[in-house]
């Protein structure tokens, strides 16, 4: 490589980063089965762009069905300190002045208001189902491939319970329309049914862009199953991850939707590779001014 290539190679590493500092990002993303393996929960094929985003300042935001502690935990052995979001949207949690991890918000009401009522309908109904309260940390590693000390993190559910539905459809419609009234859904996610208040993983989005002034930000979001679809709505570029799910996401409004030929984290770093193509590139920021404008 000669002076000039050398040069050259820098000043566009350069301007790489000085784009993604210049414009006002917020990148979102799902763990299972996008960031993180379905079954072994690996990130390993995601790392060198993990550490690329890092020096780029663009660190992901993790949006997803796992507990407060499970991300907390995940954070660690990565060794990133961002704002999370936990249980499909229920809360966002961020650090405070003193770098201790604190809620900032929560977007429904907690599981310990209504697990007892869910439970009488299951007794009343005679409906056959089973969720984290019901199993022990053994039986959560069984159904999910956590190890037992990951299902115990797992397990300590602050506004969701994850269920396996074992009963008819017609049952399950008929649960759905038991638990609407008392202000809870049931959300369909990568491995369980989630009930849970009327929030989504859209809901953080909204309130980062409306409560804390990020208005004008081009939000890039990563998934691969329903009950992303929230998530992958509103972002300006979507990332779909290659899942036994992912043809059912189908979202209408992005600017750019990219679908990986890989899974898990393979597929989520094939995508933000195409992502961050856009974003040097000068496209995303030039479609982004121009919808602004329009």
């Amino acid at each position: 490589m000669n002076s000039y290539q050398r040069i050259k190679g820098s000043v566009i590493a350069n301007n790489r980063t000085s784009m993604a500092h210049m414009s006002d990002f917020l990148l979102l993303t799902d763990l299972d089965g996008t960031l993180m393996e379905h079954d072994t929960y690996s990130i390993e094929p995601a790392r060198e762009i993990l550490h690329e985003l890092n020096e780029r300042k663009l660190n992901p935001i993790f949006n997803s069905s796992k507990t407060r502690v499970e991300i907390e935990h995940i954070q660690s052995t990565l060794n990133i300190e961002n704002p999370f979001v936990c249980e499909n949207g229920a809360a966002y949690f961020e650090k405070d002045s003193n770098n201790e991890t604190h809620c900032a918000t929560k977007f429904g009401p907690p599981r310990s208001s209504w697990l007892a009522d869910i439970h009488l309908i299951r007794h009343q109904q005679n409906l056959k189902f089973e969720g984290f309260s019901d199993w022990t940390a053994e039986q959560i590693a069984t159904e999910t491939g956590l190890s037992v000390e990951e299902s115990a993190f797992a397990k300590q559910r602050e506004f969701s319970e994850p269920i396996r539905w074992r009963d008819s459809m017609e049952a399950l419609q008929q649960f759905k329309r038991a638990i609407y009234p008392r202000g809870l859904q049931l959300v369909e996610g990568g491995r369980f049914l989630s009930i849970q208040g009327k929030f989504t993983k859209r809901s953080p989005i909204d309130w980062l862009r409306f409560e804390r002034g990020h208005q004008e930000a081009t939000i890039i979001a990563l998934g691969d199953s329903p009950n992303d679809i929230p998530m992958l709505e509103c972002a300006h570029v979507a990332g779909i991850i290659n899942s036994s799910k992912s043809q059912q996401l189908v979202p209408a409004k992005p600017l750019y939707t990219f679908r990986s030929q890989l899974s898990g984290p393979s597929g989520w770093a094939e995508t933000m590779k195409k992502i961050l193509q856009l974003i040097d590139s000068g496209e995303l920021q030039k479609t982004m001014k121009g919808n602004r404008d329009g």
